[in-house]
């Protein structure tokens, strides 16, 4: 038996990939909602989540209609409420624990599946999420980033900690819905190189 802490159930994220949409979204009351990020994440400082709610608000996002779902707990939970301000539970939705495979679902339908974290070793969110073809947005410390995300390809990068350079992007990602939905197949194309190059369980047994 091999404990190798970076690989991913990607049995599920293939069950995620064709779960239905709207019985997803019909879990959390929103299958009103036609775009959505999402982030599944604990609610702690280094994961950088109130960066990323500033910045969708001062972006006005909600005004593109987009929606922001936040998956996880933690000791931040009621300040990155208050940040939300009046969008909370209406266009930035903080859902708490999720199963994993609800997370799986969520991530497989999202638009956009950002990790702005300010201390992230490897994050395997970033391989789930481009396993199941979601681009990601990624703070420029998340280790798997740099494996997975190709810039206008599968996704981005922004400069950790720096809220002007996340707007940015998310203004540029967002102006055009048709962009990301678009950037699947190239997403996904993008996973299976690499892990058709490095799936740490063949490398294993190639030893």
């Amino acid at each position: 038996r091999i404990l190798c802490p970076c690989y991913a159930d990607y049995r599920r994220v293939e069950l995620a990939r064709h779960s239905g949409r709207t019985e997803t979204l019909q879990k959390h009351g929103l299958e009103h909602v036609e775009r959505f990020i999402f982030t599944a994440a604990r609610l702690v400082a280094v994961k950088g989540l109130d960066l990323m709610i500033r910045a969708f608000r001062a972006r006005r996002l909600d005004q593109r209609g987009y929606h922001y779902l936040i998956a996880g707990t933690g000791p931040l939970e009621a300040e990155l409420k208050a940040l939300a301000g009046p969008l909370l539970n209406k266009n930035i939705h903080l859902l708490g624990f999720q199963q994993p495979t609800d997370n799986l679902a969520l991530m497989a339908h999202a638009d956009l599946f950002v990790l702005p974290s300010t201390f992230e070793p490897h994050g395997i969110v970033i391989q789930e999420a481009t396993a199941a073809g979601t681009p990601v947005l990624a703070s420029n410390i998340c280790g798997a980033a740099h494996d997975l995300v190709r810039p206008g390809k599968s996704g981005w990068l922004f400069a950790s900690n720096d809220q002007r350079d996340l707007e940015r992007r998310l203004d540029e990602i967002t102006r055009d819905p048709t962009v990301l939905r678009g950037m699947r197949n190239a997403t996904r194309a993008v996973f299976d190189d690499w892990f058709g190059r490095f799936n740490p369980v063949n490398v294993v047994h190639d030893l």
